[in-house]
């Protein structure tokens, strides 16, 4: 194991990491409407290496949910703050507005939602101009803070509306699970058209597996794995390697554990752990290029792991 102190190399491996070049812009930050005009509104642009970051006028802020989506030369096509989509001249999608349940979405309409790592755009296969929209919404009970999670679908025609881009359904249910934040994350199936997009549950290593291909999502049922989490109520993050052969997940009181994935079946087999230090706040998870690397940010430091290395936790 390697501790780094550079987050911009984490930053840097996520994008790098990805194929098509669907995912090279990143917005966050306040709007252009923010009250100190120094910061905010910052875009981490990845079709220049080193990446670019620079500020743009735009109307959303960013709290915690993000998404995005560029075509495959990397040129910005949509972007998401979990409550609106707009296309890449910030203007909003017709029937673009109001994603996720009430009452979260009017209490955080202007801020942008709440949840990390909750949404991502894929491409219909075989439909090129089609993406859909996975995401995880909240309801919350007053008493006891988050009631229920659902996984929603929304569809989005890209030449519909003169090109402008046109939101054909939105919201509609695949899915009520105990989902845990930072819990989408999706893999090419091994016939390169396809998808496999898995929800983790809060707490639990426990899984929705999803099959998107040109008939739509497919439902293909729970899997629960070994071992179980000793710790409860921990947020964390997770990932599939760009080569689609390992699925990996941390969580900051339960540490990182690694799969190997059949992309043939979704199944999940070969698991390996490795504690981590303990900390109270989030993290994330990311692989190198070439799916050798792992890499765990913690709160304070960024962890390399080998995955070819004979003992992965001493590497």
């Amino acid at each position: 194991m390697k501790a780094v102190f550079t987050f911009l190399l984490l930053v840097s491996l996520f994008q790098k990491a990805s194929s098509q070049n669907h995912d090279f812009y990143w917005p966050m930050g306040y709007s252009s409407f923010g009250p100190d005009t120094t910061f905010g509104r910052t875009v981490i642009d990845f079709n220049t290496d080193p990446p670019q970051i620079y500020r743009e006028d735009r109307e959303l802020n960013f709290s915690a949910t993000v998404a995005s989506f560029c075509d495959s030369l990397g040129n910005l096509l949509v972007y998401t703050n979990g409550i609106r989509i707009v296309d890449n001249e910030h203007n909003l999608l017709e029937n673009g507005d109001s994603l996720n349940l009430e009452p979260f979405v009017s209490t955080n309409y202007e801020s942008g939602y709440r949840v990390a790592h909750s949404e991502i755009f894929l491409q219909k296969p075989d439909a090129p101009d089609t993406l859909m929209l996975f995401h995880e919404s909240i309801e919350f009970d007053n008493l006891f803070g988050i009631s229920e999670r659902y996984l929603l679908e929304t569809k989005i025609s890209l030449n519909a509306n003169d090109g402008h881009g046109t939101v054909v359904s939105k919201n509609r249910e695949l899915s009520m699970t105990e989902a845990s934040f930072g819990g989408i994350t999706a893999v090419k199936h091994a016939n390169g058209r396809d998808w496999w997009t898995i929800n983790s549950f809060q707490s639990k290593n426990k899984y929705n597996r999803f099959y998107l291909s040109p008939d739509g999502i497919k439902f293909m049922g729970e899997t629960e794995l070994e071992p179980e989490f000793p710790f409860l109520l921990a947020s964390g993050h997770t990932a599939f390697s760009p080569d689609g052969s390992k699925f990996a997940r941390y969580y900051i009181t339960n540490g990182v554990y690694i799969y190997d994935f059949d992309r043939c079946n979704g199944t999940f087999e070969n698991i390996a752990s490795i504690p981590m230090p303990n900390t109270s706040l989030g993290g994330g998870i990311s692989f190198s290029p070439n799916s050798r690397f792992l890499y765990i940010a913690s709160a304070t430091e960024v962890f390399q792991f080998d995955l070819w290395a004979e003992d992965i936790g001493a590497s």
